[in-house]
This record gives structure tokens, sequence and C-alpha cells, in this order.
């Protein structure tokens, strides 16, 4: 165990908690400050030690993208959607393409106002709806696009001021528009 916020709740940064990447060295995290653990050293990096070393890389398991570099203004389908965006394949790259039928995803908010939340939509080539779906998240992180099986992380919108609801990774089968939700948080 490595102890990286003495003194601190861990609700004062576990929301915040994230890896950043791994250069063979130093696996470089951020929870309530930007840190690295250097594991040929057993030694932790605090934040003025750390500006000696360049960025963290910008590989692992889940490349740190805003969920924004991952969509694109829906224009034509703004009529219809509120705050319509097609999911692209990569970061600020095309829209992810789907076959079978041909087609793309679309993102949108399912209710005017903060009662509603982040939905998914397949459209065919012709903008013709196959599945929709809301995701029940009111905050979208990021998105991890794939032509079968897209993951999107973020929150549900809070039931309360005081509520703090778990994060969430949220898989959406492409061909079928099947969900499954998992909580990132033990216990919650």
């Amino acid at each position: 165990m490595i102890p990286i916020a003495d003194g601190r709740r861990s609700g004062d940064y576990i929301h915040a908690a994230r890896f950043l990447g791994d250069d063979g060295q130093r696996i470089w995290f951020h929870a309530h400050e930007p840190l690295a653990y250097d594991y040929r050293a057993h030694k932790l990096i605090r934040q003025p030690e750390l500006s000696r070393w360049a960025e963290p890389p910008q590989r692992g398991l889940f490349p740190r993208t805003e969920a924004k570099d991952f969509q694109e203004p829906a224009e034509r389908m703004r009529a219809q959607y509120l705050r319509a965006r097609l999911v692209l394949g990569e970061a600020s790259g095309k829209p992810l393409r789907l076959s079978e039928p041909n087609g793309m995803l679309m993102t949108y908010w399912s209710k005017p106002g903060n009662e509603g939340s982040v939905a998914v939509a397949r459209l065919k080539e012709n903008d013709e709806v196959v599945w929709k779906l809301d995701t029940g998240l009111g905050n979208l992180d990021q998105i991890l696009p794939d032509a079968k099986v897209i993951a999107l992380i973020g929150r549900p919108t809070p039931k309360s001021e005081t509520d703090v609801p778990a994060p969430m990774l949220v898989f959406i089968d492409t061909k079928t528009g099947a969900v499954t939700r998992h909580r990132l948080w033990n216990g919650r």
C-alpha cells in the first residue's frame, strides 16, 4: 500500500483520481494532485519533485481525452434532438462507422434542462433511427469508441445538492443497443 494523501479524506480527491500512464519506470496518476510512483526506487514522487521529469506518457488502458474530443456536432439532427453529436472513431477524427446496417452513433440530451441525461441513438445512413436509449449519465467524461461495443464513462445526475453519485461505466452493444452498467466505486 502506498499512502498518497495523508491527512485527507478520500472524498476530497477520489472523484478526480485517474491513471495517467506508465513510462517504464514511473506510474503517473492524479489523486488530489499530479503524482507518480517510481516502482524501481519504491518512492512516491510529489508535485515539487515531479516537475524535473517530462509530462506523463499518454498511453495506458484509457487514454485521457475528453468526451467532446470523440464527438462532433450533428447539425442535421439538431431540430429533433437536443445537443445532437456524432460519435467519432478516434479523437478529433471522423464519425465511427458501423455496418449491418451501415450507419453511425449519435449522443444527445434526453430532456431539456437539468432533468435530462445523455442518450445514444444508432442511425442508418439515411438518419433513420435503428435504436435509442438513455444512458442515465448526467455528465459524460469519456467515450471509448468501438464498432462493436462502445463504452461511456460518466456520472448520473445527482438526486440532491448533497448527492455525489458514483462514476459509471456504461457498455453499449452497437448492433442491438443492449446496455450493461457498472458502478466504479465499491459499496455504492
